[in-house]
């Protein structure tokens, strides 16, 4: 399967992002355990702040990744069992794009120069839903892939989308045999579904790294 520029690009900006990390983590507690070891009363409560924040934040990311990694990889391998689903016709009974109002926050500059900014941002996405029958029980499905839910502030891709799924058009839907009320109307693995698993990797090898700076930090104070 061909990778797109969207899997690609997280490719490369989660490798740099995690080698930036890690060259960070590995300084940062240099320093702290040169602190920690001065005999400052500063120096140790700052070395145990870190040693707090990464009991914390260590286990979480590392949870999380997991939970995130698991549940994209089962998503992947449905989505390739997909494509030997059995198929029903089925009609398209909504289609239209939606959208709301996003708020993100961003702070700049430490201490007191410290600046908090807020941007709001219009997020546009594609509500599909439709019908279709199996051995005479009606279902009604959303799900049009196994990718990830894309939301963007550029409204082209939206349209498109609805554009290829008007109402009222027959569509041709691919259903679990085992759970006929799970269904897809593209079969097969979306390349952004491959980055739900990658982000779940990127963020369990996050926690890792900061229980791994833990326990050698707790090493050399022994």
């Amino acid at each position: 399967m061909d990778l797109n520029p969207f899997v690609l690009g997280f490719f490369v900006v989660g490798g740099l992002g995690m080698i930036g990390f890690i060259i960070f983590l590995k300084v940062k507690m240099k320093v702290l355990s040169r602190a920690g070891h001065s005999g400052s009363v500063i120096g140790a409560t700052r070395a145990q702040s870190s040693g707090c924040f990464l009991k914390i934040a260590g286990p979480m990311f590392t949870l999380m990744g997991i939970g995130v990694l698991v549940t994209g990889i089962l998503n992947v391998v449905k989505g390739s069992e997909s494509t030997s689903w059995p198929t029903a016709r089925g009609e398209m009974i909504t289609a239209e794009v939606q959208s709301r109002m996003e708020t993100t926050e961003s702070s700049r500059g430490t201490g007191s120069r410290r600046k908090r900014t807020t941007s709001t941002t219009r997020v546009f996405w594609a509500e599909l839903k439709y019908s279709y029958s199996v051995e005479g029980a009606s279902f009604e499905g959303e799900k049009v892939d196994f990718g990830m839910e894309s939301r963007t502030s550029n409204r082209s891709g939206p349209d498109e989308r609805v554009a290829r799924y008007p109402v009222g058009e027959e569509v041709l839907v691919y259903y679990d045999p085992t759970d006929p009320s799970e269904a897809v109307l593209e079969p097969g693995v979306a390349g952004s579904a491959i980055a739900f698993p990658l982000i779940g990797a990127v963020l369990a090898l996050i926690g890792l790294v900061m229980l791994f700076f833990l326990f050698r930090a707790k090493t050399e104070e022994e």
